[in-house]
């Protein structure tokens, strides 16, 4: 899943980025038009489980061969940027804990020599 969700993101970085090329950036489009059309290879109501699997094999290779399409240095530099983006501490559950409020008692200590 986590895999999945890097890809994705991927994905989406290298859509945004000008230097790949606009024929590389048909490909996830045209995959979401197919899945969108009421034209299917496998129809939905004919194979109720099966009708479905299709589509996301649609996506999957279409997400492949957009990350093949684009220019290898383009695709290792956004997976270096990626690698190096700061990880957020999963919240825990049902909240996260609160730190106790810390009154500013700088005034009260004393040093001593």
């Amino acid at each position: 899943m986590r895999a999945a969700l890097g890809h994705i993101l991927l994905s989406w970085r290298l859509l945004r980025d000008p230097r790949v090329s606009i024929f590389a950036k048909l490909v996830p489009f045209a995959a979401l038009l197919y899945v969108i059309s009421p034209v299917d290879l496998v129809s939905e109501i004919a194979l109720p489980g099966i009708g479905y699997l299709d589509d996301a094999a649609v996506l999957l290779i279409a997400l492949r061969v957009f990350l093949l399409l684009a220019p290898k240095r383009v695709v290792m530099d956004h997976l270096y940027w990626l690698s190096k983006a700061p990880k957020r501490p999963r919240p825990r559950w049902p909240f996260p804990r609160r730190r106790p409020k810390k009154e500013d008692d700088a005034e009260c200590r004393i040093r001593i020599p």
